[in-house]
C-alpha cells in the first residue's frame, strides 16, 4: 500500500468510526427518551462516568422514569412475602428467613436465585472490563486473550438477561397493544 492509499484508508476508517460513533449517539438517544422507563440495577446513576464520551449528557439519564431494579424488588419481596410465623414446615419466605433481611440491597444473584430458581455465576464480578471486549478493537490478540473477552461478554450479557427475565417475571412493565 502506497502513501496516498494509506491516507485514504486512514480517512475512510476515521470517517467510518465517525458514523458509527452517531449511530451509537442515535441508540442511546432513542433509549433514553424521556418517555421511556428505564430500569437498572443499582441506579442509572452509574452511567454519570460515561457522560465525557459523549454518548448522551446528563438530563438524559436523570429522568424521573428511571427505575431502580434493586429497589424495585426488594419492595416486591417484602410485600409479596411478608414474616409467617405459623407455618410449621419452615418455608416462610420473608427476608430474614431467607437470610438476606439484613441486607439493604439484594444481590442479582440472590434474587435470580429467589425469583427464578437458577443460580447465576458472577466469578468475573471484579474482572477488569475496561480492556475492549471487541476482539476487533484489539491487534494481535491471542486465542487465551480472545476466550476471556468472550467470557467476560457472555458474563455481561447473562446479567443483562437475568434482569430482563426478573423485570418480565414480576410484570414491572406492562406490555403496550398498537
Amino acid at each position: 500500500m502506497n502513501k496516498f492509499e494509506k491516507h485514504r484508508f486512514s480517512l475512510l476508517t476515521t470517517n467510518q468510526q465517525r458514523q458509527e460513533f452517531q449511530l451509537i449517539q442515535k441508540i442511546f438517544d432513542d433509549i433514553l427518551q424521556p418517555s421511556n422507563q428505564i430500569f437498572s440495577r443499582g441506579g442509572i446513576i452509574e452511567l454519570n462516568n460515561f457522560i465525557q464520551f459523549g454518548l448522551f449528557d446528563e438530563n438524559q439519564i436523570n429522568s424521573q422514569e428511571n427505575r431502580d431494579l434493586q429497589q424495585e424488588f426488594k419492595l416486591y419481596w417484602d410485600h409479596n412475602y411478608p414474616h409467617e410465623t405459623n407455618l410449621g414446615n419452615g418455608t416462610c419466605k420473608c427476608r430474614n428467613c431467607f437470610g438476606i433481611g439484613h441486607k439493604s440491597l439484594i444481590s442479582l444473584q440472590d434474587v435470580v436465585a429467589f425469583q427464578l430458581n437458577e443460580y447465576l455465576n458472577k466469578e468475573f464480578t471484579c474482572e477488569n472490563f475496561m480492556i475492549g471486549l471487541d476482539p476487533k478493537l484489539v491487534i494481535n490478540m491471542n486465542t487465551n486473550e480472545y476466550n476471556h473477552r468472550k467470557k467476560l461478554s457472555q458474563y455481561a450479557s447473562n446479567d443483562c438477561d437475568s434482569i430482563f427475565r426478573i423485570i418480565s417475571n414480576m410484570n414491572l412493565v406492562k406490555s403496550i397493544n398498537h
